[in-house]
């Protein structure tokens, strides 16, 4: 048979043709396939965003509504015995989320805003922050006259939503031990803020001293607030005053409050920083009340008036402080002699005056 190249070409590009047609009918396919599969695949992904996003809000408001919670008992068995008398209940409120805090001006001006929420006038809020973050500083526990739950719900939100511990004290039958043990568990890895009701009953400072003295190993990992509970502050001795930060929590109220506070999670360095000559200068002015109250209790409102850069006479919650130590030892008539000489009159102050 004669051998024809034109035809055996016209056939391999036949065929060729062919072949080449169906791989371009299969690359259609595939790729008809690929883009079917891309936009199962992007509705997977947006559906999938849409439910991440649904229940990050759905956790939100479970967070939200878990943070409001009734004050409940609840006892620490591994430190608290059966037959203890002690009562501990943990007080929440209802709280909105917020940042971290890592320096102290944030967060003494968040603390600062949470009092206004809680009713607080915006003269006297700065004041009560100033005196608690200095208390938190400088380890000392703060003795509260009245509204002392509405001071503490403002104070442990700054520290995350686990709200307040609540400790009363049974009459007669302090157990100091059981308690600072107690305290000293639960701080172990967060701060928390402590109410310890019942300390100044009978008049007795036994717990006073024990809780005290052992709250200098806690630091400021564990802030206690004393309420007065009804004790009148004449009852109080002045080595109290001397030792603790005073707050009238009925001072500056004008409103109910707000349902809702702002929680952060602190991570602060509590150290305060002052200058060293303010200091020197904020005791030369308080020289003066020498043998009126304590000379440590004039070292700590010196220092306290060298953190806030104050005054006595602008300050109405340190006026308070001293006039309180200085009653308690039976030296009013000479502090009030002290004030007038500066120029001072806090007999015209509606706030003060209740004390006189």
């Amino acid at each position: 048979m004669f051998w024809d190249p034109v035809k055996e070409e016209r056939d391999n590009y036949t065929t060729y043709k062919k072949q080449y047609s169906k791989v371009q009918e299969e690359l259609k396919e595939l790729q008809t396939e690929i883009s079917k599969q891309e936009k199962l695949a992007q509705d997977v992904q947006e559906k999938i965003a849409a439910r991440i996003a649904l229940a990050r809000k759905d956790a939100s408001d479970f967070i939200s509504e878990m943070a409001f919670a009734i004050p409940i008992d609840t006892k620490s068995k591994s430190v608290l015995s059966e037959e203890s008398s002690i009562s501990i209940t943990y007080r929440k409120r209802k709280y909105h989320l917020c940042t971290e805090i890592t320096d102290m001006d944030s967060f003494g001006d968040e603390l600062t805003e949470n009092l206004i929420l809680s009713g607080y006038d915006d003269t006297t809020a700065p004041q009560m922050a100033q005196i608690i973050v200095f208390a938190i500083c400088n380890n000392m526990p703060i003795v509260c006259g009245e509204h002392a739950e509405r001071i503490v719900d403002c104070i442990s939100s700054m520290f995350g939503c686990d709200g307040t511990c609540m400790i009363s004290l049974p009459i007669g039958e302090p157990h100091c031990k059981d308690i600072c043990d107690f305290i000293g568990q639960e701080i172990k890895d967060v701060n928390r803020v402590f109410i310890v009701n019942g300390i100044f009953d009978g008049f007795s400072l036994n717990a006073f001293h024990e809780i005290r003295q052992r709250s200098e190993e806690w630091g400021n990992k564990a802030i206690l607030i004393f309420p007065l509970n009804g004790v009148n502050t004449e009852m109080i001795s002045s080595h109290v005053w001397n030792q603790t930060m005073f707050i009238d929590g009925d001072m500056g109220i004008i409103d109910f409050g707000k349902d809702t506070l702002n929680v952060f999670y602190s991570s602060v360095d509590f150290v305060l920083e002052y200058d060293a000559e303010i200091f020197r200068k904020k005791r030369k002015l308080l020289k003066q009340f020498y043998g009126i109250i304590d000379n440590m209790a004039v070292l700590n409102y010196a220092k306290y008036l060298a953190v806030t850069d104050g005054t006595m006479g602008a300050d109405e919650m340190i006026l308070v402080q001293v006039l309180l130590s200085a009653k308690s030892s039976g030296k009013k008539e000479d502090f009030l002699e002290k004030l007038s000489t500066v120029g001072l009159d806090i007999k015209s102050n509606r706030y003060i005056k209740k004390y006189l």
